[in-house]
């Protein structure tokens, strides 16, 4: 019998633990959510709906900063994936990757100004997750390594079409470079768990290639095979996503472990 209340009663601290790390995922995940719920209700606007979701994420990013949820140093940082994103979707909708439909006032060489705040999406929910799950990284490599990878990963999706894609090479350096590397958080107050790097870069990459196939399907932008009609973004595409997070992350930990002297 007191085995079997201890079962149950780990059985229900699980699920606690469970739902509490849901919670706060959600909760950390408040921009990239409201960038979904604009792309949905913007779409009956057509075209138009560019320069109305612009309006739309400048206002959610004022609020975050208004309200204290992202500070003016962490602007900073995301602004700087913003940046690395719109320069991204510059080389590639010009290649044909991808493209936007229609014209809008606010788009520059076929690519609405508002895309970068889907790439700064990400790193918000590096910055609120660091908070609210108190994240501590251990054996983090030093700057000229995580550097170097980055450096890498975003030069190879521009070189790819010169030169042959590297990008399982890079996987290879990035899994030697944070092989030892991992992040320890709390599910909920004095319980703390730990998980390699790599497996977390894993994680996010699969949830924003799964946030892929929400925005292609609310037609904010297609691929070439989605013009006639919507169809699922292959997994051929979970890679790249998973070495961009790593470009998304390690601005934000280094901007995090600079502020604590670690780095």
């Amino acid at each position: 019998m007191r085995e079997a209340l201890a079962v149950r009663a780990i059985g229900r601290h699980q699920k606690g633990e469970f739902r509490t790390f849901f919670v706060n995922q959600v909760r950390s995940s408040v921009f990239p959510l409201f960038i979904f719920a604009a792309g949905a209700a913007t779409l009956p606007l057509g075209p138009g709906r560019y320069d109305v979701l612009l309006v739309l994420c400048l206002g959610m990013q004022v609020a975050l900063v208004a309200s204290g949820l992202e500070s003016w140093k962490e602007l900073a940082v995301i602004s700087v994936y913003h940046g690395l994103g719109l320069g991204l979707e510059l080389y590639k909708v010009r290649h044909g990757s991808w493209q936007y439909p229609g014209d809008a006032v606010t788009k520059f060489a076929g690519v609405p100004l508002f895309s970068g705040f889907m790439y700064a999406s990400v790193a918000s929910y590096v910055m609120q997750a660091w908070r609210r799950f108190g994240l501590v990284l251990l054996d983090w490599p030093k700057w000229p390594w995580t550097f170097a990878a980055c450096a890498a990963i975003y030069a190879n999706f521009f070189l790819n079409r010169m030169f042959a894609d590297t990008r399982w090479w890079i996987v290879a350096g990035v899994l030697a470079v944070f092989a030892r590397t991992k992040v320890e958080f709390t599910t909920v107050p004095g319980r703390r768990r730990q998980m390699p790097m790599v497996v977390a870069f894993f994680a996010i990459g699969c949830f924003v290639w799964l946030a892929e196939q929400v925005c292609t399907w609310l037609h904010i932008w297609s691929y070439p095979d989605q013009v006639d009609g919507w169809t699922p973004v292959g997994l051929g595409k979970l890679s790249s996503w998973c070495l961009l997070v790593i470009v998304g992350i390690v601005p934000v930990a280094t901007f995090k472990l600079r502020g604590t002297g670690i780095s």
